[in-house]
């Protein structure tokens, strides 16, 4: 079994001062959303729920899929995740002069790897009315395909070309052999037991939430699809790993929601931890987990870790 990613820098250069929120995700996520559905929806009134073209649109596919096919580990699903993830700068850095440059990361998954001259465009778009509070204009200058180090579009041109390349991450031969491994928690993480946000990590909350979203991913956006592994085992298996020293905190962060106008609380863990026992069979997904991220918010950059050693 295997799942597609790529992963695209966006480089801006600031032409006016532009000042974001403590988090960024957030905030480029929705700007984005706009500047994408004016690109490709046909609707004056831009209504997708009585729209006749809702299972086909671009739109509704990136923001918004459909929900079709529910089976096995997924027949609780009510809502598809989204094809990608944006990672923006996590320095603390908000504040940007006219003349500075800033990033923004861009993961795309499976089938809508295909889309990223859209993503390409959408924020052309939107560099060009305006980001942050205040609306300040910026300038894409540049998109590079981290995967490859290939430049995929440059300001001077106005092209798109074809030089990136895809991560092909595969599950089902697994040779990796591993006692010991910390991960890094760079993003808030939101990871649910029991109905409600944890404070605490062991090994099988983390990994049964990491299996899950990948599985899903490939359900809803991985072209060939083909499960060759057992759920089952593997989350059993996560049972012997133990925990063998943690460093998590809590760390609280607040947005505002446009759409429901109110502020919401998306606090969650950040810092370290090292996991202990036989862990070579969850490699593979633990590498995977780097790009897309685990837990709730991944779209907008939350659950975002590395692995800092192994062994």
């Amino acid at each position: 079994m295997t799942l597609d990613v790529a992963k695209f820098g966006f480089v801006f250069t600031a032409l006016e001062p532009i000042l974001f929120p403590s988090f960024k995700g957030s905030t480029i996520r929705g700007s984005f959303g706009h500047s994408f559905k004016k690109i490709v929806c046909v609707r004056v009134d831009k209504d997708c729920k009585s729209c006749h073209l809702q299972q086909t649109c671009l739109y509704s596919y990136i923001f918004d899929t459909p929900v079709t096919q529910v089976n096995g580990l997924l027949q609780s699903v009510s809502n598809a995740p989204h094809p990608f993830v944006f990672e923006p700068d996590i320095i603390t850095k908000n504040f940007y002069q006219a003349g500075e440059q800033f990033e923004i990361d861009v993961i795309l998954i499976g089938r809508s790897i295909q889309y990223v001259p859209y993503f390409i465009y959408g924020f052309d778009l939107l560099a060009g009315k305006g980001l942050g509070k205040g609306r300040g204009t910026a300038q894409l200058d540049v998109v590079l395909c981290r995967n490859c180090n290939e430049t995929v579009y440059q300001s001077t041109q106005k092209i798109v070309t074809k030089k990136w390349q895809t991560l092909e991450f595969e599950f089902d031969d697994i040779t990796d052999q591993c006692s010991e491994i910390e991960l890094e928690f760079l993003t808030p993480t939101r990871i649910k037991f029991k109905n409600s946000l944890t404070d605490q990590l062991d090994f099988t909350l983390f990994f049964t939430n990491l299996i899950r979203r990948i599985s899903i991913l490939i359900q809803f956006h991985q072209v060939k699809k083909n499960f060759n592994f057992d759920h089952a085992a593997l989350i059993e298996a996560s049972r012997s790993v133990d925990v063998s020293n943690s460093r998590l905190k809590w760390f609280d962060w607040e947005r505002y929601s446009t759409r429901q106008n109110t502020r919401m609380k998306l606090g969650g863990l950040t810092g370290t931890v090292k996991f202990k026992g036989d862990l070579g069979p969850f490699i593979p997904f633990l590498r995977a987990g780097e790009y897309i991220h685990v837990g709730k918010g991944t779209s907008f950059g939350l659950g975002k870790y590395k692995i800092t050693s192994s062994h």
